[in-house]
Protein backbone atom coordinates (compact mmCIF):
# COMPACT_ATOMS: atom_id res chain seq x y z
CA UNK A 1 0.00 0.00 0.00
CA UNK A 2 1.19 3.74 -0.61
CA UNK A 3 2.32 5.45 2.19
CA UNK A 4 0.90 9.19 2.32
CA UNK A 5 3.23 10.12 5.20
CA UNK A 6 7.23 9.23 6.08
CA UNK A 7 7.36 10.27 9.78
CA UNK A 8 11.68 10.12 10.70
CA UNK A 9 11.79 9.29 14.71
CA UNK A 10 15.30 10.40 15.32
CA UNK A 11 16.25 7.54 18.83
CA UNK A 12 19.03 7.93 21.16
CA UNK A 13 18.72 6.44 24.53
CA UNK A 14 15.04 7.10 25.02
CA UNK A 15 13.86 3.73 26.24
CA UNK A 16 12.39 5.43 28.57
CA UNK A 17 9.95 7.26 25.82
CA UNK A 18 9.68 5.70 22.45
CA UNK A 19 6.72 3.53 23.35
CA UNK A 20 4.65 6.16 24.26
CA UNK A 21 6.04 7.81 20.80
CA UNK A 22 4.77 4.62 18.79
CA UNK A 23 1.54 4.01 20.71
CA UNK A 24 0.68 7.48 19.44
CA UNK A 25 0.88 6.84 15.88
CA UNK A 26 -0.32 3.11 15.57
CA UNK A 27 -3.27 3.77 18.03
CA UNK A 28 -4.78 5.75 14.82
CA UNK A 29 -6.78 4.12 12.25
CA UNK A 30 -4.46 6.19 9.65
CA UNK A 31 -1.72 3.66 10.66
CA UNK A 32 -1.82 2.14 7.46
CA UNK A 33 -1.39 5.41 6.01
CA UNK A 34 2.09 5.70 7.83
CA UNK A 35 5.81 4.73 6.94
CA UNK A 36 7.38 5.06 10.74
CA UNK A 37 11.04 4.33 10.04
CA UNK A 38 12.46 4.54 13.68
CA UNK A 39 16.82 5.36 13.40
CA UNK A 40 18.32 4.13 16.36
CA UNK A 41 21.50 6.58 16.32
CA UNK A 42 23.93 3.97 18.20
CA UNK A 43 21.78 3.82 21.34
CA UNK A 44 23.12 1.91 24.71
CA UNK A 45 19.60 1.01 26.25
CA UNK A 46 16.98 -0.71 25.35
CA UNK A 47 15.21 1.26 22.39
CA UNK A 48 16.63 -1.45 19.68
CA UNK A 49 14.66 -4.66 21.89
CA UNK A 50 11.61 -1.91 22.20
CA UNK A 51 11.49 -0.96 18.98
CA UNK A 52 12.06 -4.18 17.33
CA UNK A 53 8.83 -5.65 18.69
CA UNK A 54 6.57 -2.64 17.08
CA UNK A 55 8.29 -3.88 13.99
CA UNK A 56 7.55 -7.35 14.51
CA UNK A 57 3.86 -6.08 15.48
CA UNK A 58 3.35 -3.20 12.54
CA UNK A 59 5.89 -5.18 9.98
CA UNK A 60 3.67 -3.12 7.32
CA UNK A 61 4.36 0.46 9.15
CA UNK A 62 7.14 0.55 11.21
CA UNK A 63 10.58 -0.05 10.18
CA UNK A 64 14.14 -0.26 11.94
CA UNK A 65 16.97 1.72 10.85
CA UNK A 66 20.04 0.38 13.18
CA UNK A 67 22.99 2.61 12.52
CA UNK A 68 26.31 3.88 14.48
CA UNK A 69 25.96 6.93 16.58
CA UNK A 70 26.17 10.13 14.25
CA UNK A 71 23.80 13.13 15.34
CA UNK A 72 20.38 14.10 14.71
CA UNK A 73 21.09 15.16 11.41
CA UNK A 74 22.51 11.96 10.53
CA UNK A 75 18.98 9.77 10.92
CA UNK A 76 17.25 12.26 8.75
CA UNK A 77 19.62 11.61 6.24
CA UNK A 78 19.74 7.74 6.74
CA UNK A 79 15.49 8.13 7.09
CA UNK A 80 15.48 10.20 3.52
CA UNK A 81 17.15 7.54 1.91
CA UNK A 82 14.38 5.23 1.92
CA UNK A 83 11.77 6.94 2.63
CA UNK A 84 8.39 6.28 0.53
CA UNK A 85 5.77 8.31 1.12
CA UNK A 86 4.12 11.29 -0.30
CA UNK A 87 5.15 13.62 2.26
CA UNK A 88 7.94 13.49 5.28
CA UNK A 89 7.65 14.61 9.04
CA UNK A 90 10.19 14.66 11.80
CA UNK A 91 9.81 13.39 15.45
CA UNK A 92 11.98 12.78 18.36
CA UNK A 93 11.71 9.75 20.22
CA UNK A 94 10.81 11.17 23.67
CA UNK A 95 7.98 13.12 21.97
CA UNK A 96 4.62 12.32 20.36
CA UNK A 97 1.81 13.12 17.70
CA UNK A 98 -1.55 13.84 18.80
CA UNK A 99 -3.15 10.50 18.04
CA UNK A 100 -6.92 12.25 16.85
CA UNK A 101 -5.17 14.44 14.87
CA UNK A 102 -3.09 12.24 12.64
CA UNK A 103 -6.16 11.12 10.96
CA UNK A 104 -7.63 13.92 9.69
CA UNK A 105 -3.89 15.19 8.70
CA UNK A 106 -3.54 11.94 6.32
CA UNK A 107 -7.15 12.86 4.78
CA UNK A 108 -5.69 16.39 4.39
CA UNK A 109 -2.41 15.03 2.93
CA UNK A 110 -4.06 12.62 0.41
CA UNK A 111 -5.25 15.94 -1.66
CA UNK A 112 -2.46 18.13 -0.74
CA UNK A 113 -0.36 19.11 -3.19
CA UNK A 114 1.92 22.07 -1.76
CA UNK A 115 5.20 21.81 -0.90
CA UNK A 116 4.99 22.07 2.35
CA UNK A 117 2.23 21.97 4.71
CA UNK A 118 2.76 23.79 8.36
CA UNK A 119 0.83 23.02 11.19
CA UNK A 120 0.54 23.78 14.91
CA UNK A 121 2.45 22.04 17.38
CA UNK A 122 2.09 21.82 21.81
CA UNK A 123 4.44 22.46 24.05
CA UNK A 124 4.85 20.66 27.01
CA UNK A 125 6.56 20.99 30.03
CA UNK A 126 7.72 18.41 32.65
CA UNK A 127 7.31 17.54 34.98
CA UNK A 128 3.83 18.99 35.21
CA UNK A 129 2.82 18.74 31.96
CA UNK A 130 1.40 21.94 31.29
CA UNK A 131 0.73 22.58 27.73
CA UNK A 132 0.83 25.78 25.43
CA UNK A 133 -0.19 25.70 21.86
CA UNK A 134 2.08 27.50 19.18
CA UNK A 135 -0.12 28.70 16.15
CA UNK A 136 1.73 29.77 12.88
CA UNK A 137 0.99 33.10 11.85
CA UNK A 138 -0.11 32.32 8.62
CA UNK A 139 -3.60 32.51 6.08
CA UNK A 140 -5.32 28.79 7.22
CA UNK A 141 -5.94 26.39 4.38
CA UNK A 142 -4.83 28.99 1.44
CA UNK A 143 -1.28 28.05 -0.59
CA UNK A 144 1.21 30.62 -0.02
CA UNK A 145 4.82 31.12 -1.61
CA UNK A 146 7.56 30.10 0.65
CA UNK A 147 8.57 34.22 0.31
CA UNK A 148 5.67 34.69 2.87
CA UNK A 149 7.40 33.12 5.40
CA UNK A 150 9.38 34.35 8.18
CA UNK A 151 10.71 31.37 10.38
CA UNK A 152 9.42 28.15 11.34
CA UNK A 153 9.81 25.69 14.26
CA UNK A 154 10.88 22.24 12.66
CA UNK A 155 8.15 21.23 15.12
CA UNK A 156 5.37 22.29 12.20
CA UNK A 157 7.11 21.13 9.18
CA UNK A 158 6.08 18.77 6.51
CA UNK A 159 7.53 18.36 3.76
CA UNK A 160 6.55 16.58 0.09
CA UNK A 161 9.63 14.12 -0.23
CA UNK A 162 10.31 14.62 -4.08
CA UNK A 163 11.22 18.20 -2.45
CA UNK A 164 14.27 17.17 -0.74
CA UNK A 165 14.97 13.18 -1.46
CA UNK A 166 18.12 13.23 -2.84
CA UNK A 167 18.87 16.89 -2.67
CA UNK A 168 19.11 17.68 1.21
CA UNK A 169 21.87 16.70 3.73
CA UNK A 170 22.03 17.81 7.13
CA UNK A 171 25.17 18.04 9.36
CA UNK A 172 26.33 15.05 11.21
CA UNK A 173 27.80 14.76 14.25
CA UNK A 174 26.25 18.26 15.78
CA UNK A 175 23.85 19.67 17.58
CA UNK A 176 21.06 22.31 16.88
CA UNK A 177 20.53 21.17 12.85
CA UNK A 178 16.75 21.44 13.37
CA UNK A 179 17.24 25.38 12.33
CA UNK A 180 19.57 23.72 9.12
CA UNK A 181 16.73 21.65 8.41
CA UNK A 182 14.29 23.76 8.22
CA UNK A 183 16.12 26.33 6.74
CA UNK A 184 17.10 23.46 4.34
CA UNK A 185 13.83 22.64 3.52
CA UNK A 186 12.29 25.97 2.98
CA UNK A 187 15.20 26.65 0.57
CA UNK A 188 13.98 23.41 -1.65
CA UNK A 189 9.79 24.43 -1.73
CA UNK A 190 8.08 26.64 -3.62
CA UNK A 191 4.51 26.74 -2.12
CA UNK A 192 3.07 25.93 1.30
CA UNK A 193 0.00 26.00 3.13
CA UNK A 194 -1.40 26.12 6.85
CA UNK A 195 -3.68 23.97 8.88
CA UNK A 196 -4.80 24.80 11.79
CA UNK A 197 -4.44 21.45 13.65
CA UNK A 198 -1.94 20.52 16.68
CA UNK A 199 -0.02 17.15 15.37
CA UNK A 200 3.42 17.46 17.12
CA UNK A 201 3.62 17.22 20.89
CA UNK A 202 7.23 18.69 21.86
CA UNK A 203 8.19 17.27 25.21
CA UNK A 204 10.50 19.92 27.24
CA UNK A 205 11.89 20.33 30.73
CA UNK A 206 14.23 17.23 30.34
CA UNK A 207 17.57 17.61 31.99
CA UNK A 208 20.37 17.18 29.38
CA UNK A 209 18.00 18.87 26.23
CA UNK A 210 20.49 20.99 24.09
CA UNK A 211 18.84 24.02 25.15
CA UNK A 212 19.27 23.68 29.03
CA UNK A 213 22.49 26.33 29.83
CA UNK A 214 24.47 23.63 30.47
CA UNK A 215 23.80 21.75 27.02
CA UNK A 216 24.23 25.29 25.77
CA UNK A 217 27.56 25.67 27.10
CA UNK A 218 28.61 22.76 25.90
CA UNK A 219 27.92 22.80 22.95
CA UNK A 220 28.16 26.52 21.66
CA UNK A 221 30.52 25.85 18.79
CA UNK A 222 28.08 23.72 17.19
CA UNK A 223 25.71 26.08 17.30
CA UNK A 224 28.00 28.62 16.07
CA UNK A 225 28.58 26.08 13.14
CA UNK A 226 25.08 25.48 12.40
CA UNK A 227 24.42 29.43 11.91
CA UNK A 228 27.60 29.38 9.53
CA UNK A 229 25.95 27.08 7.62
CA UNK A 230 22.49 28.56 7.09
CA UNK A 231 22.94 32.23 6.93
CA UNK A 232 24.89 32.11 3.89
CA UNK A 233 21.72 30.01 2.51
CA UNK A 234 19.23 32.79 3.70
CA UNK A 235 21.09 35.57 2.93
CA UNK A 236 22.18 34.22 -0.61
CA UNK A 237 18.02 33.47 -1.19
CA UNK A 238 15.70 36.59 -2.25
CA UNK A 239 13.09 33.78 -1.90
CA UNK A 240 14.34 33.09 2.43
CA UNK A 241 14.36 37.26 2.63
CA UNK A 242 11.33 37.06 5.57
CA UNK A 243 13.59 34.24 7.13
CA UNK A 244 16.44 36.82 7.86
CA UNK A 245 14.46 37.77 11.08
CA UNK A 246 14.91 34.07 12.06
CA UNK A 247 18.90 34.75 11.60
CA UNK A 248 19.39 37.76 13.21
CA UNK A 249 17.35 36.24 16.34
CA UNK A 250 20.07 33.48 16.10
CA UNK A 251 22.92 35.24 16.56
CA UNK A 252 21.68 37.05 19.63
CA UNK A 253 21.09 33.68 20.87
CA UNK A 254 24.42 32.64 20.05
CA UNK A 255 26.00 35.26 22.56
CA UNK A 256 23.51 33.44 25.14
CA UNK A 257 25.62 30.16 24.39
CA UNK A 258 28.84 32.28 24.31
CA UNK A 259 27.85 33.15 27.92
CA UNK A 260 27.13 29.75 29.36
CA UNK A 261 30.30 28.28 27.90
CA UNK A 262 33.44 28.43 30.09
CA UNK A 263 34.29 31.85 31.35
CA UNK A 264 38.13 32.67 30.08
CA UNK A 265 39.86 34.20 27.20
CA UNK A 266 39.48 31.43 24.67
CA UNK A 267 35.58 31.61 24.87
CA UNK A 268 36.12 35.25 24.38
CA UNK A 269 38.47 35.26 21.56
CA UNK A 270 36.23 32.86 19.66
CA UNK A 271 32.95 35.62 20.47
CA UNK A 272 34.91 38.44 19.15
CA UNK A 273 36.26 36.35 16.46
CA UNK A 274 31.84 35.81 15.94
CA UNK A 275 31.56 39.51 15.84
CA UNK A 276 34.06 40.28 13.40
CA UNK A 277 32.04 37.67 11.36
CA UNK A 278 28.54 39.15 11.53
CA UNK A 279 30.43 42.62 11.39
CA UNK A 280 32.01 42.04 8.15
CA UNK A 281 29.87 39.54 6.25
CA UNK A 282 26.33 40.04 7.58
CA UNK A 283 25.61 43.73 8.90
CA UNK A 284 22.16 43.22 9.19
CA UNK A 285 22.19 40.56 11.81
CA UNK A 286 25.00 42.15 13.32
CA UNK A 287 23.35 45.97 13.48
CA UNK A 288 20.09 43.74 15.26
CA UNK A 289 21.78 42.51 18.13
CA UNK A 290 20.73 43.67 21.27
CA UNK A 291 23.25 46.54 23.29
CA UNK A 292 23.78 43.87 25.93
CA UNK A 293 25.07 41.44 23.24
CA UNK A 294 27.37 44.31 22.10
CA UNK A 295 28.55 45.18 25.13
CA UNK A 296 30.09 42.30 26.52
CA UNK A 297 32.70 42.86 23.33
CA UNK A 298 34.14 45.79 24.71
CA UNK A 299 36.55 44.20 27.19
CA UNK A 300 37.80 41.15 28.65
CA UNK A 301 36.48 42.26 32.30
CA UNK A 302 32.99 43.14 30.96
CA UNK A 303 32.49 39.76 29.76
CA UNK A 304 33.91 37.99 32.76
CA UNK A 305 31.79 39.74 35.01
CA UNK A 306 28.34 39.13 33.19
CA UNK A 307 29.40 35.68 31.91
CA UNK A 308 30.12 34.85 35.84
CA UNK A 309 27.11 35.83 36.66
CA UNK A 310 25.02 34.27 33.74
CA UNK A 311 26.86 30.75 35.25
CA UNK A 312 25.57 31.16 38.94
CA UNK A 313 22.40 32.13 38.01
CA UNK A 314 21.96 29.07 35.87
CA UNK A 315 24.25 26.76 38.45
CA UNK A 316 27.12 26.26 35.62
CA UNK A 317 30.07 25.89 38.33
Amino acid sequence: MEKVLTISIASYNVEKYIAETLDSLVQSPAIDDLEILVVNDGSKDRTVEIVKGYEEKYPQSVRLIDKPNGGWGSTINASLQVATGKYFKLLDGDDWFETKNIAPFIEFLKKADEDVVLTQYTKVYEPAMNRELEVCNLPELTAISIADIDAIAMHSVCVKTSVIQGKLQITEHCFYTDAEFAVKVFYHAETAIYLPISVYEYRLGLGGQSVAPASMGRNFLQHEKIFKTVCPIVYGSEKLRKYRDSMRRMANTQYTFFLCAPVNRNTYKTMKAFSKYLKKDYKEAYKALRTAKKAINWCYLLYYIVAKRVHKQNNLD
